[in-house]
């Protein structure tokens, strides 16, 4: 489970790195 969740936040980073790092600041 942990692992699909952290597959999906590394697909979502590396096709929106920007979107991604602005959702983790805020």
């Amino acid at each position: 489970t942990y692992n699909q969740i952290q597959h999906c936040f590394l697909t979502v980073g590396l096709v929106y790195p920007n979107d991604l790092f602005v959702f983790l600041l805020n």
